[in-house]
């Protein structure tokens, strides 16, 4: 109540002191101030009540008069705070410490520990307080409770607690004369009596009766009379935590009933109404008191069950008894949690199912109440087996969905449907998807003959599709999802909840068969339709990740950022515990396109271990969070990390040798033992991730991109023609399936240039590009990053046939990269452009595109071939501008880089050999070109024109020595040259160069030998060549110093092959200046 004016406080307190309203004592001065002081009352109406109740007691012994002035005394000496008291009860209400607060518990104290008259000592009397505390710990409020089992609870109070035992062993022997203070069981029913009397006298608890044939009810006046009882019971020296002192208080009232209810067999003593609150709340007192075997034989008794139907009716037994089946159930489980014992469900649900049934048994009378029953009886099996499957208990919860099923009237199909549902539900969770499939399409059978459809008639659809998902047959499931769109969008406004959900589904499916841009529709929609609702989710945050994960795939980082930040909000609104796997995952992404990459990675292996703990297997959970990890740790070119993350997201999937979750993760794991150059175990798992592919999805964008990365493998191989196929291949399914999709064919037609481009065909790998680029032009906008792929390739391609072109390409390619957050593809195009420039002699700029490209490429991929790669190219250009000493380090930094096997590092020692070479180091130089040739002849084989370029190198540098050796190399690479030139898809402009250059070179070491015939009939040979050459001279001509060559040899200038002449003929190679 609102604080009263001064007349109706005085009214108030008259009547709560029990004094007639003109007794003189309500006009006194000294009344009146301490009623309307704001140190004290403040004319607040529950002070003036429970200083009127003190008065009135005192007043029993000592007279109105002497009681009120004893009373004043006491407030007088009471601490004051009058500055922090409120105008009004509300901080009375909820604040603990505030001042009128503080005041009421004073006085509480004081009126409920009068000083005891038997005490020598002059103590305060405890047990008021102690029971109060108890009855408010115990019977928490909101509760009324019979005063029977408060009666109760007082005399076990009476004999655990010290305090409460020691006064009333004092009193009874003041009262007695008796030096032995022990108190019989009647005595101390007749001190309970007094105590209630004595509480309903202070006005803290009020007793009433509703029905004369139910018993007496007591309850506390007011809720904060219940926060001091709880505030006495936290601060009284009662047992070592107040946590103890709840469970032993609660364990005395079960020991008393039992004691004096149940076992005395007096049970039919009690009130009805203490008997109902028996049945219903005693389960919850024994929980609080920790007595589970207790729990369990109370729950498994017959007697008690059959008292909680008669006393509570079965609708609300049943629904008692299960919750507290469930709350003892849990109890067990927290106990074990921390231990190695394997969870086991408590007998109470099987005997619970035992005695639900024995009533059908128990009441066979007519038929029509037979049916009655009958339905009873399922309906409640079929409660308690949704609730074990709810928390988790799959396998009893199905032992009663089939007691159910046993139990339902034929005609009662709406229940025989829900338990269908249930049993479906149940099997796909506990991995019976063959079973759980039987049972859904029973159900939804059974719900369509339904006049009024059923309630759960949406949800065992949508399970429907769950089922079909979890099955891996990922077209129906799509198609039935089409279909429930289609009927819930007809009416909109009504379905807008199921919307949000079914559109999240199919998100999900497409998402799954690759259909990534419609996938990113549906999640959209979902979204919005969720928002619609106003829902705030774990479905609605998964919405946000699952986009979130299709933008970075697509490489939007913005909307992906976005997303993710979105998903946290959600996760933080529903109180998601931030160390749950959703959680952490979208944490760590969302650091990850931060850059912050420590938080990043703390979050993602803080997930992955919480993965191991609890997979959830069900439609792949938990394998899709694990792959989206690894794809983060791949990002940052962590592979080792990323391959164990990947192989253990193949783990949870080892069941489902159809899920394609498990292709795509094979897929991507794949592609990261590739770059670590395990080919074979690479190639293994891309072939099986195929062959899950295109039983799934048929011909499909899926298919065609395992099929282009499979290409991909075989041109890393060198096996161009069988990677040519493949292409070909996912070219024509990608036209068949997708014409529209212009990224995806342009990747595999760059994929058929890069081929052809390794193959030593450059003019079929521009024409590649340039269908491409032509391709995306039609709708893609200039800047857009597929562009700048081709602009990439196109450069590439062009480096060594026409560098003007080839650096606008690059340029171009960089400044479309610059403006997004690929700093891989960045750095590649800075490379080439820096390779172009040094190609061009332009060495200060190519020097800062390389050192741009070799800045990116060891913050994102440092150790790895990417770095010594621009690393190399740096070091090119630092010897061809004479620093051959920077030059010198920096191949040696690179050998250290590359592994043992990489074929690079025969492109490093060649480069050694020219540095060598110009240094006039012979014998230095010839070594590092063995060594390029040994490991090019190991990975690429000697029919190939690096080979032969190292070979080459290796016989002038061999005529220049003067060994007779030469020869024999030359001749050699006569015929290594021609097979080459054979070969019809070989580059024609290289392979007849460098028949023409082995020519004349063969010429020469012939003219060292001495044999001038046969010298001569080489140099007319290349000179063939040379004029066959310039018949097409878009094939390319002879250099001029080729040329010069041969008209000095044939016109009989025959002088000894000089250094000069061999530095000519080195800058005429391709591979490197």
């Amino acid at each position: 109540l609102e604080p009263f004016c001064s007349q109706e406080a005085v009214n108030l307190f008259l009547k709560q002191a029990g004094l007639p309203r003109w007794h003189p004592i309500g006009r006194t001065r000294e009344l009146a101030a301490v009623l309307a002081s704001e140190d004290y009352c403040n004319h607040s109406p529950l002070l003036i009540r429970t200083i009127a109740r003190w008065c009135r007691l005192k007043a029993v012994t000592v007279g109105p008069k002497q009681a009120l002035l004893e009373v004043l005394r006491e407030i007088h000496s009471l601490p004051t705070g009058a500055d922090a008291l409120a105008d009004d009860d509300s901080a009375l209400e909820s604040d603990l410490d505030h001042p009128q607060t503080r005041f009421l518990f004073d006085i509480l104290s004081l009126m409920m520990g009068p000083a005891r008259r038997n005490d020598s000592n002059h103590g305060t009397s405890a047990v008021f307080v102690v029971c109060l505390s108890a009855m408010a710990v115990v019977f928490p409020e909101p509760r009324r409770v019979p005063l029977d089992v408060v009666l109760l609870l007082f005399e076990q109070i009476l004999m655990i607690e010290p305090l409460a035992a020691d006064e009333l062993s004092d009193a009874y022997k003041h009262r007695n004369g008796r030096s032995n203070g022990n108190v019989g069981a009647l005595e101390r029913r007749r001190y309970v009596g007094l105590i209630v009397e004595g509480l309903l006298h202070m006005g803290v608890v009020e007793i009433y009766e509703v029905d004369e044939n139910e018993g007496p009810w007591i309850e506390i006046h007011h809720h904060i009379y219940s926060m001091f009882a709880i505030a006495m019971a936290q601060v009284l020296d009662l047992g070592d935590s107040f946590e103890q002192t709840v469970q032993e208080w609660h364990k005395a009232f079960v020991t008393a009933y039992f004691e004096h209810r149940i076992q005395s067999g007096t049970i039919q003593v009690a009130s009805n109404n203490s008997i109902r609150y028996a049945v219903q709340h005693l389960p919850s007192h024994i929980f609080e008191a920790n007595i589970k075997q207790m729990a369990e034989t109370i729950l498994t008794d017959n007697r008690f069950f059959e008292s909680r139907v008669d006393k509570l009716g079965w609708e609300r037994a049943m629904e008692i008894h299960i919750r507290d089946c469930m709350e003892l159930q849990s109890t067990i489980d927290e106990g074990m949690s921390s231990s190695s014992e394997v969870l086991v469900v408590s007998p109470v649900f099987s005997t619970t199912a035992t005695m639900i049934s024995s009533f059908v048994d128990s009441n066979a009378g007519e038929t029509q109440t037979k049916v009655a029953d009958l339905l009873h009886v399922s309906t409640a099996l079929y409660t308690m087996a949704f609730s074990l499957a709810e928390h988790g208990y799959f396998e009893e919860s199905l032992a009663q969905f089939h007691a159910a099923q046993k139990y339902t009237p034929p005609d009662s199909i709406e229940l025989q449907a829900s338990t269908l549902y249930g049993m479906a539900w149940v099997l796909l969770v506990s991995g019976d998807s063959k079973n759980s499939l039987r049972q859904v399409i029973a159900c939804i059978k059974l719900m369509r003959n339904i006049e009024n459809k059923h309630q759960l008639y949406m949800e065992a659809r949508q399970l429907h599709i769950d089922i079909l998902h979890e099955r891996c047959e990922y077209k129906k499931a799509h198609n039935y999802l089409k279909e429930i769109e289609s009927e819930l969008l007809e009416n909109e406004e009504n379905n807008v909840i199921e919307l949000g959900t079914v559109l999240k589904k199919k998100g999900s499916v497409l998402q799954a068969i690759g259909r990534s841009k419609e996938a990113v529709e549906a999640f959209s929609k979902s979204i919005e339709f969720k928002q619609r609702a106003e829902e705030q989710s774990y479905g609605l945050a998964s919405c946000f990740c699952q986009l979130g994960d299709l933008h970075l795939e697509q490489k939007a980082i913005p909307a992906a950022k976005e997303n993710y930040e979105m998903a946290l909000t959600t996760l933080a609104a529903v109180k998601c515990d931030p160390e749950h796997v959703s959680f952490l995952i979208a944490t760590g992404k969302s650091r990850f396109l931060k850059n912050d990459f420590a938080h990043c990675f703390a979050s993602l292996e803080q997930a992955r271990e919480a993965v191991s703990v609890t997979p959830l297997y069900l439609m792949d959970q938990s394998a899709y969070d694990l792959r989206v990890v690894a794809q983060i740790f791949r990002a940052r070119g962590r592979l080792a990390e990323a391959i164990a993350v990947f192989e253990e997201s193949l783990a949870l999937t080892a069941h489902r040798s159809a899920s394609l979750e498990r292709a795509s993760c094979l897929l991507e794991v794949g592609m990261c033992y590739l770059e670590f150059d395990r080919i074979e175990v690479g190639l293994d798992c891309l072939k099986e991730s195929l062959s899950v592919k295109l039983s799934k999805l048929g011909k499909s964008i899926q298919v065609a991109q395992i099929v282009t990365t499979v290409g991909q493998v075989y041109c890393m191989n060198g096996e161009y023609e069988k990677a040519l196929d493949e292409y070909s291949v996912a070219e024509g399914i990608l036209k068949e399936v997708a014409p529209t999709d212009t990224e995806r064919l342009a990747l595999v037609i760059f994929a058929e240039g890069e081929a052809k481009l390794d193959r030593g065909d450059p003019d079929g790998a521009y024409l590649a590009f340039k269908r491409a680029m032509d391709m995306l032009s039609k709708d893609h906008a200039s800047d857009d990053v597929m562009v700048a792929e081709a602009h990439h390739h196109m450069g590439c391609a062009l480096v060594r046939r026409n560098l003007v072109e080839a650096r606008e390409h690059l340029q171009t390619s960089v400044s479309i990269r610059s403006k997004n957050l690929d700093e891989k593809a960045l750095a590649e195009s800075h490379h080439w452009l820096g390779v172009a420039m040094r190609r061009s002699g332009e060495y200060n700029l190519a020097e800062s595109n390389l050192s741009d490209s070799l800045s990116i490429r060891k913050r994102v991929a440092d150790g790895t071939d990417l770095v010594a790669e621009t690393q190399f190219e740096l070091a090119n250009v630092y010897r061809m501008q004479g620093e051959s000493g920077q030059a010198l380090t920096m191949y040696e930094d690179c050998l250290n880089l590359l592994k043992t096997g990489s074929v690079m590092r025969a492109d490093v020692y060649q480069a050694m050999g020219h540095l060598k070479f110009f240094a006039r180091k012979k014998d230095e130089a010839l070594l590092f070109y063995r060594r390029a040739r040994d490991i090019r002849q190991t990975s690429l084989g000697t029919e190939h024109y690096s080979t032969a370029y190292c070979t080459r190198a290796i016989g002038i540098q061999q005529i220049l020595m003067g060994g007779e050796d030469a020869l024999e190399t030359f001749q050699q690479l006569v015929e290594t040259c021609n097979k080459i030139a054979s070969v019809e898809a070989c580059d024609r402009i290289r392979a007849q160069h460098d028949c023409l250059l082995a020519m004349t070179l063969l010429g020469d070491a012939y003219s060292v030998k001495g044999d001038e015939q046969e010298a001569q009939e080489s140099w007319r040979k290349a000179q063939d060549i040379g004029n066959e050459m310039a018949k097409v001279p878009e094939r390319g001509l002879p250099a001029p110093e080729v040329v010069q060559m041969h008209e000095r040899r044939l016109g009989g200038d025959t002088r000894s092959f000089d250094r000069e002449e061999a530095q000519s003929l080195l800058s005429l190679m391709f591979v490197d200046d």
